[in-house]
């Protein structure tokens, strides 16, 4: 669970986020009943860093510039399991948090960074049926991409939803093998699940354009590179591997661009932190590794 924007760099542990700016790493402070961290999120604005720490029962919106808490955002009796945030205007001064409850439905509220303002836009029945939602990721390529929010369940199924938390598209990606990550790009939608593959589908139409048979274990996190248009896995085999995607005059080819592994890490967070870079973070670490895949 790791996150980079501007400057800064933030991971979750199962009981805290860690926000990391240059060398320099400080642990949030959570009261103690919202801990059991789910998710986190910066979303960079004009003149600061916020985080988003969601919990099983609330999101806390950290301010990284003043060091200080902005918002609490309250999840009564909604039990999230996963949380994804949208940068709805582009410049980090209105955001959708999208939150995925244990009961397969999702709750979208609006928040103004301004004034810290929350609207709660409604609860949606989402994945009534298909177990609990395992992933929820926010795009961060609002206006670009038809899809602002994907969400995954326990069950293997997708949803696709837009702006107006509409579901687009709706897939059994793959019957009663779980979701573990997802990611968005402006032309597809990475999802992985818990065998070891990534499916690649065209965000326009959610149809599937292609299966990597990507790790041996369950895959624990992805993330897109907006500027070289690279994938980034990670997963319980010890590798983070960075992937290459189709391109229009390559359309069905998927490269292994470089990987890394570590024995005896289980990695479960992974971003880009520059063109080719990745930052992964490990169970039970406090420290983020850095690969070049180039």
């Amino acid at each position: 669970n790791l996150t980079y924007a501007g400057n800064t760099t933030a991971f979750a542990s199962k009981k805290d986020a860690i926000v990391v700016k240059g060398n320099v790493g400080r642990v949030v402070p959570l009261p103690e009943d919202k801990k059991s961290v789910v998710s986190v999120s910066l979303v960079q604005s004009a003149n600061r860093s916020l985080l988003f720490i969601t919990s099983v029962s609330t999101t806390v919106v950290w301010d990284t510039e003043k060091d200080a808490s902005a918002l609490t955002v309250p999840h009564v009796d909604l039990q999230v399991t996963s949380a994804g945030v949208v940068d709805v205007s582009g410049r980090g001064d209105r955001v959708f948090l999208a939150a995925g409850l244990q009961s397969g439905k999702v709750h979208f509220t609006s928040i103004d960074c301004t004034t810290m303002a929350t609207t709660s836009i409604g609860m949606r029945d989402g994945h009534e049926g298909q177990g609990l939602v395992t992933c929820c990721k926010g795009s961060s390529h609002q206006g670009a991409s038809p899809i602002s929010v994907v969400s995954g369940s326990a069950k293997g199924e997708l949803l696709f939803w837009d702006a107006s938390s509409a579901v687009v598209s709706r897939i059994a990606a793959s019957k009663d093998e779980c979701v573990t990550g997802v990611a968005i790009d402006t032309t597809y939608i990475a999802a992985a699940f818990g065998a070891g593959t990534i499916k690649l589908f065209h965000a326009a139409t959610g149809k599937l354009h292609m299966e990597i048979l990507a790790h041996a274990k369950w895959i624990n996190a992805l993330a897109y590179d907006p500027t070289s248009r690279f994938l980034a896995s990670c997963g319980d085999d010890g590798l983070v591997c960075v992937w290459g995607l189709p391109t229009e005059a390559d359309p069905r080819a998927a490269k292994l661009v470089g990987y890394a592994q570590r024995q005896n890490s289980l990695w479960t967070g992974v971003a880009f932190t520059a063109p080719g870079v990745v930052a992964a973070v490990a169970y039970d670490s406090d420290k983020i590794t850095t690969f070049n895949a180039l």
